[in-house]
């Protein structure tokens, strides 16, 4: 049974939810689920997770091409024409992406296909997610000592903006002035696109990593942050973020090769010095 959107299922959706924290409170069953189908719901499920799995009115299934477009304009790229849905086009748009962000977008090809949905996260959730994959102890790894959005917002909270830019490389200035921003009109910075390439993995920002710390920032000098996921009263409390969340599929054997692969490459390249090819 689809809810919000083509092939968004109740299983699925639960999923998300759970996994997000992105109940709304005041939704009951009757709000999301027809009469018959909750009578269908599997009795061995706990109550809490029902109720946490039908309070998902705020999570969307969204097609590909609004997420790509979506970016494409936080990049001053965006489409100046109509939105004629032909697969030529949308093919053009990935195309167009892929070429501005060859590095962030390329999950986009490499873990196709995604499930996009769109949800707002706490800023508790924000803080937990991991910044953009890159080379260990480089720019956001390096500004994050845990890997995360929240790790990286409690660098720049005790630290300096102009000494954390030249060990790092991330422009910090920047990340304050959208901090400032953010704590007197929270709701202006654009969505936030995150990917979870497998359904197990935890997600990472893979546009938006200065709007998500200056996000995480701004709550952490308004004290409506102390890094607690079990706050349930503050984190209700806390404004929500606009997030584009993509989800790629359960692929063991393609996750195997990439393993084997990998090992392959690591060998050849300790004993014979040759580099892995990029795939570009």
């Amino acid at each position: 049974m689809s809810l919000e959107g083509p092939g968004l299922t109740t299983s699925v959706i639960e999923q998300v939810s759970s996994r997000w924290d992105v109940d709304v409170p005041g939704n009951t069953s009757a709000d999301v689920l027809s009469r018959e189908s909750r009578s269908r719901r599997p009795p061995e499920l706990p109550p809490k997770r029902q109720v946490r799995g039908l309070r998902i009115s705020c999570v969307r299934r969204v097609a590909q091409r609004e997420v790509l477009e979506h970016w494409l304009t936080c990049e001053g790229l965006g489409s100046n024409g109509g939105s004629t849905r032909s697969r030529s086009n949308a093919d053009e748009t990935l195309d167009r992406l892929l070429r501005a962000k060859p590095g962030a977008a390329a999950f986009l090809w490499q873990d196709a296909p995604i499930r996009w949905y769109h949800t707002r996260l706490s800023t508790d959730r924000l803080a937990s997610l991991r910044v953009i994959e890159g080379p260990e102890n480089m720019l956001w790894n390096a500004l994050s000592s845990d890997g995360t959005v929240g790790g990286a917002a409690t660098r720049i909270v005790d630290g300096d903006a102009s000494t954390l830019r030249e060990e790092t490389g991330v422009d910090v200035a920047r990340i304050e002035q959208l901090a400032e921003r953010v704590a007197t009109t929270p709701a202006t910075l654009p969505d936030l696109v995150c990917v979870r390439r497998r359904p197990w993995e935890q997600a990472f920002v893979a546009d938006g990593n200065h709007r998500a710390v200056a996000t995480v920032v701004a709550a952490r000098r308004a004290g409506t942050f102390d890094g607690r996921e079990d706050a349930a009263a503050r984190r209700d409390a806390t404004p929500r973020v606009g997030t584009y969340l993509g989800v790629g599929a359960n692929r063991p054997s393609t996750d195997l090769r990439r393993a084997a692969n990998s090992v392959w490459w690591s060998i050849r390249r300790r004993l014979g010095g040759d580099s892995e090819p990029n795939g570009f």
